[in-house]
């Protein structure tokens, strides 16, 4: 959220607000045009119309895997203080791949992988690029070498995406995790 502007040297930067320190008049003017809301599978998708702004805000994610889709990639929850840095993925039963090596396409996507410190830049995140996913059924993934495979299913993923896209949720700096 932006508050009003503050005089920095010479130039005027807005200020911006996180939601929670956001002041209360400004809440009470952020006011919901539309929102749509649909659930397939395991996924559910949110689209969140500001009335002012025009400005859209959309969740696409599968709450009880823990996944979501941020910045053309599929991220995948583990615990917070795991470093995932290691994980190997399998799409649809396929051979293995590091999610390291995903690394130069997540980059190239503008793709929010790095929140972390330095011991734990992922903060517990696996990311897949959406290319890679858009047509699989399941992914299994490793985590770490020393916790066992989880696979998730993405049945309705692929169709809620596509419907995010005709709602404005384009490009995907509107989606949020």
């Amino acid at each position: 959220m932006i508050g009003a502007p503050r005089l920095i040297g010479v130039l005027m930067l807005p200020v911006i607000f996180s939601v929670a320190q956001a002041p209360t008049a400004a809440l009470a003017r952020q006011s919901i045009e539309a929102h749509h809301r649909s659930a397939v599978g395991d996924w559910e998708l949110d689209v969140a119309r500001n009335a002012f702004s025009g400005n859209v805000v959309c969740r696409l994610r599968a709450p009880k895997s823990r996944a979501f889709y941020e910045g053309g990639a599929i991220g995948f929850r583990f615990d917070r203080d795991w470093d995932v840095s290691e994980a190997v993925y399998r799409i649809d039963g396929g051979p293995p791949r590091a999610s390291l090596d995903d690394l130069p396409e997540l980059t190239s996507l503008g793709t929010p992988y790095d929140r972390g410190g330095m011991a734990n830049p992922g903060q517990g995140v696996v990311r897949v690029p959406w290319r890679r996913i858009a047509d699989a059924n399941t992914i299994a993934i490793q985590p770490r070498r020393d916790r066992r495979v989880r696979t998730i299913r993405l049945l309705g993923l692929k169709g809620l995406r596509s419907v995010a896209l005709t709602q404005g949720c384009t490009p995907d700096v509107r989606f949020v995790g």
